[in-house]
């Protein structure tokens, strides 16, 4: 099928180093399409490579920006090396078996992914390159599929690819991501506004830094405590990580809650900043409104 690619692998090996080592091997099919679904995803000849990118923060945890976490740091005992033997030939398919799934995912929780046929009540096998063979599942009335699934130890480029019995098979690329993070964020009253200065870390697999259509946006909400009335202002951040002053003109002096939100284009982190005072005397926002 016209700009679709069939993608061959032989063989894909996961050494996990304890006690004792142990290998085991994940076979995906020979034939199997490769579909590339955004314009910053990797290209078929570059995925082998891509994919052993996303085990080296395992490695070296401190390739991650924010070394301070305590989850990157536990993963040194396992290594993960040359688990894709080979990467064959490259040819066009028919599109009756599809994969869908979510394009970034955070690492180590789930997501669901979907696999499309022509087949009700066919049986259709998930897999990943992490865990090999994940599960099965049966379509529908609708000759859907589904599964739930996680990358645990990739940060970087996975993939993900279905399969039938007859040999039909279809994969796509995900990006593994960490959640942005308001690593710290305070707020204040400044000539009749409200500011918040903050710190963030938006991760470099996120959507806001692979698609250059989408920023990243630091969103600060003021809502006055006497009658309710909110209002907000959002940012677009140039940079994956720093810091930031945001301010705005609360709907109300007086004693105003304040809150603040960073998106990736995808996910958020938030986190109240308790309340500021702002100089004035509150007015209702209509004759005979009451306070809360």
């Amino acid at each position: 099928m016209k700009g679709k690619s069939i993608l061959s692998f032989a063989a894909l090996t996961l050494a996990m180093t304890s006690m004792t080592t142990q290998a085991r091997s994940f076979d995906l099919p020979a034939g199997c399409e490769y579909g590339r679904v955004k314009s910053y995803d990797v290209q078929y000849q570059d995925v082998r490579n891509a994919i052993d990118s996303g085990y080296d923060i395992y490695n070296d945890p401190q390739t991650y920006p924010d070394p301070s976490q305590p989850d990157q740091t536990d993963y040194n005992q396992e290594e993960y090396a040359n688990f894709f033997e080979a990467l064959i030939n490259l040819f066009n398919s028919f599109d009756y078996l599809r994969v869908e799934v979510p394009k970034h995912v955070l690492q180590d929780e789930e997501f669901r992914a979907k696999g499309n046929l022509f087949d009700r009540y066919a049986y259709v096998r998930f897999n990943n390159s992490e865990f090999g063979y994940v599960g099965k599942d049966k379509s529908n009335l609708d000759a859907n599929s589904y599964l739930n699934m996680k990358f645990s130890r990739t940060y970087g480029y996975g993939l993900v690819w279905i399969n039938r019995a007859g040999g039909m098979c279809s994969a796509e690329g995900v990006w593994v991501q960490k959640k942005p993070r308001i690593v710290s964020a305070s707020a204040s009253h400044a000539s009749g506004k409200i500011q918040a200065n903050v710190q963030y870390l938006i991760d470099k697999y996120s959507t806001a830094a692979k698609d250059t259509s989408v920023n990243a946006r630091l969103t600060i909400r003021v809502r006055d405590d006497l009658y309710g009335q909110s209002t907000s202002r959002s940012i677009s951040l140039s940079a994956l990580n720093g810091s930031k002053t945001i301010s705005i003109t609360p709907a109300n002096p007086g004693i105003n809650s304040v809150s603040i939100s960073l998106s990736d284009g995808k996910y958020t982190d938030g986190q109240s900043l308790g309340y500021v005072r702002v100089p004035g005397t509150p007015k209702p926002p209509c004759p005979r409104c009451q306070p809360l």
